[in-house]
């Protein structure tokens, strides 16, 4: 099996590539550092595409797609809702903690989103002989929609808790007994304790995440997320 990984240098494709060496031997990393390692034109059996989201991004894999002729894409970036439809292409985000993200990628399950059954079977197939676990949803806009979904939802938390800070300072309140107080309601209604932000939330994913899933729908609670992001 040939196996193109678009983006291997960034810390998706790293991982991802790191993944698929792990059953294969014909893996090929494609990055702006690494095109002169570029392979011949033959036809490719999975492209996976872990390039951050731009406003170039499907011209970009369109033309990727021409050159490597992949019986399947795979868009592991985190991209907005109906872009891998329109590149037939299936959607499988990734999950874990930046910048080491494969022994999270290997420990969650992994959401497949195809718009075709054919496509469907082929990522099912392919990610269960990595080893992973799957799950197949609905179709690539599910996929595109609960990543940005649940990425906004930690984020969410995150704004309530530099809200709560600031309402302790505001009354001179103690900030540890807030915390204290909820991590004893958890023994009853579970209730997470967050670590509030100081300058923005920092990392990976949340705040550009709310931005891109806002621009779809626009809501006050993503407004406040990237809000709180912007400290």
């Amino acid at each position: 099996m040939k196996i193109i990984v678009i983006g291997s240098e960034g810390q998706i494709g790293k991982a991802i590539y790191n993944l698929a060496k792990t059953r294969y031997d014909n893996v090929i990393g494609i990055d702006k550092k690494t095109l002169y390692h570029s392979p011949n034109k033959s036809n490719t059996d999975i492209m996976h595409v872990c390039i951050p989201y731009s406003l170039e991004f499907n011209d970009q894999v369109k033309k990727y797609q021409k050159k490597y002729k992949p019986e399947l894409t795979i868009i592991d970036s985190t991209v907005p809702p109906t872009t891998s439809q329109a590149l037939n292409a299936v959607h499988s985000p990734v999950r874990g903690k930046h910048p080491f993200l494969l022994p999270d990628i290997k420990r969650q399950v992994k959401f497949i989103g195809a718009d075709t059954p054919q496509q469907q079977k082929q990522a099912l197939e392919y990610y269960a002989s990595l080893g992973l676990r799957t799950y197949a949803a609905k179709n690539s806009v599910t996929t595109e929609t609960i990543k940005l979904l649940n990425t906004s939802y930690y984020g969410l938390m995150i704004a309530w808790w530099k809200e709560m800070l600031d309402y302790c300072k505001y009354h001179d309140a103690d900030f540890k007994d807030l915390k204290e107080f909820i991590k004893t309601t958890n023994q009853y209604n579970p209730r997470p304790v967050f670590t509030p932000p100081v300058n923005g939330f920092g990392g990976h994913c949340v705040w550009e995440n709310a931005v891109m899933l806002n621009k779809q729908k626009k809501s006050k609670f993503l407004e406040g997320i990237i809000d709180v992001g912007k400290m």
